[in-house]
């Protein structure tokens, strides 16, 4: 396994107003070539298509950042694509506007009960009755999806950034390999723009394991059009 880079490669400039910054990634692709030589596997993170999703295009951040941790980041469409979805592979559905068809469904099942991932991602503004044959599919794990945006309390001025109850600042769970990272660069780096609930798991399935990952203080509260929520973690 062999990766190749170029000297023009190693830095970065940013403007940012009459400023200029010049960024050294020396450091980070050589942590991510050595990981990436001596690894067998190379996992895969798939943006499905086909459903009006929001595509791996317009998250070219996320890209970078998967790839400089050796993710190969591809879209895939589920007609006539569904034999690349391998077993340890990522799906991300990032807020489709129309449903999947009972088919896709019935492959995805099938996908995730032999050890598929799968991260669903929905605005605020979308309505999970459009969507009955995905929903399904989070309700065979007991997972939903809330109504309404979330807001911080006022109060809670750590909990949100820049004066905006929206602009979410969640807590981070301790001591969890996926918020681990996160919590030694600070967790007031990862902000959360207009964020919508999740639904607490009342049933857990046989066999899950359920982690609460990013939470609210306890005062936030969901607004659903003109109804305002009870005050809880969100």
């Amino acid at each position: 396994r062999v990766k190749v880079y170029n000297r023009d490669d190693y830095f970065g400039v940013t403007a940012y107003g009459n400023y200029h910054f010049t960024y050294l990634y020396l450091e980070r692709y050589v942590t991510s070539s050595l990981v990436f030589v001596t690894s067998r596997d190379t996992p895969h993170v798939w943006f499905l298509t086909g459903h009006g999703e929001i595509g791996a295009s317009s998250c070219t951040m996320l890209q970078q950042s998967l790839a400089n941790r050796n993710y190969e980041v591809g879209t895939l469409n589920l007609t006539g694509g569904a034999e690349n979805l391998l077993q340890n592979d990522a799906l991300v559905i990032a807020d489709p506007a129309r449903d999947l068809t009972d088919e896709e469904a019935g492959l995805l099942r099938s996908w995730l009960a032999a050890g598929g991932r799968l991260l669903v991602c929905l605005s605020y503004q979308t309505d999970t009755a459009s969507l009955p044959n995905l929903t399904r599919i989070l309700d065979y794990y007991q997972l939903a999806f809330g109504n309404g945006v979330v807001y911080e309390n006022e109060n809670e001025t750590a909990r949100y950034w820049n004066g905006n109850t929206l602009n979410l600042v969640p807590r981070l769970a301790e001591g969890h390999e996926i918020t681990d990272k996160l919590a030694e660069i600070g967790s007031e780096n990862l902000i959360i723009p207009q964020g919508r609930p999740i639904q607490p798991v009342l049933l857990p399935e046989a066999g899950a394991v359920y982690s609460r990952l990013l939470t609210t203080s306890d005062r936030a509260y969901a607004v659903d059009g003109n109804e305002k929520g009870t005050p809880g973690t969100q």
